[in-house]
């Protein structure tokens, strides 16, 4: 099991702690390309991948590295200047899930 929230600064810089219940001494902070509140953290079926998204539906998918929950890799993320399949266009997410 692994525990996951988000904090943001007053310079509106955002982290994603992560630590697991047993150990919940051990946290992992980790900065985040978004710069408005995340409103949405959904791991996928297995533990390992991490979608996060924030208040201008920007998405960012993170992966963990190797089983060790405080290691954890930006693998993808929405960019409004960017047509990627990850795009929504400015429009607000009100919905996700993972498919697999």
């Amino acid at each position: 099991n692994v525990i996951v929230f988000p904090s943001c600064t007053a310079s509106h810089r955002n982290f994603l702690h992560f630590f697991h219940p047993d150990t919940p001494w051990e946290v992992s902070l980790t900065p985040t390309p978004h710069t408005a509140p995340v409103t949405g953290l959904r791991f996928d079926g297995k533990g390992t991948l991490l979608c996060v998204i924030d208040a201008h539906s920007k998405i960012s998918i993170w992966q963990m590295q190797g089983h060790i929950i405080n290691d954890w890799q930006l693998v993808q993320v929405t960019d409004q200047s960017d047509c990627s399949c990850l795009s929504v266009d400015t429009q607000p997410v009100i919905c996700y899930s993972w498919t697999n």
